[in-house]
């Protein structure tokens, strides 16, 4: 089982990327573990231009940086590091690039923000990030505060699953928070899939429930209401259920609105 102990936080300064900071300190609790702060920036100017301005970028962005992190070290328990990097580039490519050549275990992101990371989780960047990242990616809604993981829905379709290891970081939450977990199942309720799933889950508890059609977003803000929950985790797929929502644009912004944060998982 993955630890999840090895945190990767995007941040642009914005409230939205300290309160997702924020979350990933309590998400670890009392486990010993390390948050690395990314910042990047994208330079727009003409060539003659170009070596002034990135240097005042990124003397902003290092004073923004030692702002926080003074801030934050302060509270921070003795079991978990801190850290940093600023880095130029497009924030798609650097958060992917630096995801997976850290050996991260988690990239925990706001959903809302200012500058570069607006254009992450608004508009077409939204998939590139999701399709390309190979690192389980929780997003954090605007405001939201950390409350114990105790119930999780996993949404859940007809399509098969490929990798045994693809809720590994699921089970890891589910083990430390001692979380409930529901399946969200929408489509045949006798698909081979979901046969499956008691192996995959490695005969984890939960409870099935079937929705064979209806708005899916209602559907499952409605649960996550009915039972309080403080998660929801979706598998990321090149083709099918996860990657039609996140290229269908009216799908996209409910699926951003999620009360609660939401877990992406890959294959």
């Amino acid at each position: 089982m993955i630890s999840l102990n090895s945190i990767l936080v995007p941040i642009d300064f914005s409230d939205n990327s300290r309160e997702a900071l924020k979350y990933a300190i309590d998400f670890l609790g009392p486990s010993s573990g390390s948050i690395t702060l990314l910042y990047g920036y994208k330079v727009y100017s003409s060539s003659g231009m170009f070596i002034s301005v990135e240097k005042l970028m990124k003397e902003d962005a290092e004073r923004e940086m030692d702002l926080i992190m003074r801030h934050f070290q302060e509270k921070l328990p003795d079991h978990i590091s801190l850290d940093f990097r600023i880095i130029r580039g497009e924030p798609v490519d650097t958060i992917t690039a630096i995801a997976e050549e850290g050996a991260f275990d988690l990239v925990i992101m706001g959903t809302k923000g200012a500058g570069g990371l607006e254009e992450v989780f608004m508009g077409s960047t939204t998939g590139s990030v999701i399709k390309r990242i190979n690192v389980p990616l929780m997003a954090i809604p605007s405001g939201y505060a950390f409350q114990s993981i105790n119930h999780i829905i996993l949404a859940a379709d007809d399509e098969d699953y490929s990798s045994p290891g693809v809720f590994a970081p699921l089970l890891s939450i589910i083990d430390r928070f001692s979380s409930s977990l529901e399946v969200l199942h929408v489509g045949n309720e006798k698909a081979p899939s979901l046969q499956k799933l008691p192996d995959l889950l490695q005969n984890t508890a939960f409870q099935l429930v079937h929705k064979q059609d209806g708005n899916f977003s209602e559907t499952l803000f409605g649960e996550v209401q009915t039972h309080d929950s403080r998660l929801i985790a979706m598998v990321r797929r090149n083709r099918g259920f996860l990657s039609n929502l996140f290229h269908t644009s009216a799908t996209l912004k409910t699926a951003f609105h999620s009360p609660v944060p939401l877990l992406i998982l890959f294959e």
